[in-house]
């Protein structure tokens, strides 16, 4: 396993090199963000394997994180790539020891987090899925932030805390997303454990809801179980 990942690393950066054309393709903002997460994600897998190369996820993440660095503005702003692309600058500021790109990220992450979810919790899309995929970030960013010793913006906390509560919310009695809006039928109980244990809340752990109203996204849930 160790060689074939190593040997998919030397594949990428021989033939998916970052130009202008590839930003539109294979280095899209929101997939360089999702590749920074899952390349920090395999080292760490690898990490005492010696037929692993561990610097070559390094110098590849650097260029990830500089493309990063350049890539915002009021779409990002608005939009869940915004998050996800930052989560990705986050994890790498944090693994390299890269403070202006952590701040940079936490900046940016709670400036999404303030515009992108309303009062009752639910990410604006309107789409469970979005709303799962942005509070991994967010969740994600927490933990990785409490193992380091990075500081969070405590409106990002809470807002993220918000998050979770709606996540239960939008799912059914077995713990996947309702299939609403551009969403698949993910289970979500990992992810509300997660949050449960971040905030030790036991009411955001998985289990039987109670029929939420959550009317700043005029989303209401009737539950019998």
């Amino acid at each position: 396993y160790a060689r074939q990942a190593a040997d998919l690393l030397k594949e990428w950066e021989q033939n998916a090199p970052l130009c202008e054309q590839s930003k539109t393709t294979t280095w899209r903002p929101l997939e360089a963000g999702i590749r920074c997460e899952t390349l920090l994600r395999t080292a760490w897998l690898f990490r005492e394997c010696p037929l692993f190369d561990v610097s070559a996820v390094e110098r590849i993440l650097r260029v990830h994180a500089a493309w990063l660095m350049e890539s915002d503005g009021s779409f990002q702003a608005l939009s869940n790539w915004g998050m996800i692309q930052n989560h990705g600058l986050l994890l790498a500021g944090l693994a390299l020891g890269e403070e202006l790109w952590r701040d940079t990220a936490v900046q940016r992450m709670t400036r999404c987090l303030q515009m992108q979810v309303l009062s009752d919790g639910s990410h604006w899309e309107q789409s469970p899925l979005y709303h799962y995929e942005v509070l991994h970030c967010a969740l994600d960013s927490v933990l990785a932030a409490r193992e380091t010793g990075a500081e969070l913006p405590e409106e990002f906390l809470e807002i993220t805390a918000r998050m979770s509560a709606a996540l239960k919310a939008w799912c059914r009695p077995d713990g996947r997303l309702v299939c609403q809006s551009d969403s698949d039928a993910v289970d979500a109980t990992g992810m509300m454990s997660l949050a449960a244990a971040l905030f030790e809340d036991e009411r955001l752990a998985p289990g039987a809801g109670v029929s939420t109203a959550l009317t700043d996204s005029g989303n209401y849930m009737l539950r019998d179980s």
